[in-house]
């Protein structure tokens, strides 16, 4: 099992094999997270729309770490709302990556795997 820097568990040990690669591969801007908001993985596109080269390195990582801190908040009850079985929102700021001003939005609900939660990001990017 993966340990990280807190010396816990990475918590998506109980996620499929088979849902962490469906999200990796989806082309739509998504992280699949475990229930404690650990990272089990990213989208390629989410990955770069965050600047990060590669996904894989941020599994295990509480979601809320890749947001401002004056975010944070706001995403925190957000992933508590999906853990409630519901949807949460929140704005997020993507200026830090981009060096401009890039409101965002995250949504988190209940995934189809076993205790999973799915993050979606919306911006208007021009790809």
């Amino acid at each position: 099992m993966k340990l990280h820097a807190d010396d816990k568990p990475c918590s998506n040990a109980k996620l499929s094999p088979e849902a962490v690669e469906d999200v990796a591969r989806a082309k739509a801007r998504m992280a699949l997270l475990s229930r404690d908001g650990r990272i089990a993985t990213l989208s390629r596109g989410l990955s770069k729309d965050l600047g990060f080269d590669r996904p894989g390195d941020l599994s295990g990582l509480q979601i809320s770490s890749l947001w401002h801190h004056d975010d944070r908040a706001a995403v925190a009850r957000a992933l508590a709302s999906a853990r409630r079985g519901d949807t949460g929102q929140a704005p997020v700021d993507l200026s830090y990556v981009h060096g401009e001003p890039i409101q965002a939005e995250v949504t988190f609900a209940p995934g189809t795997a076993q205790g999973s939660i799915v993050m979606r990001l919306d911006w208007t990017n021009p790809d």
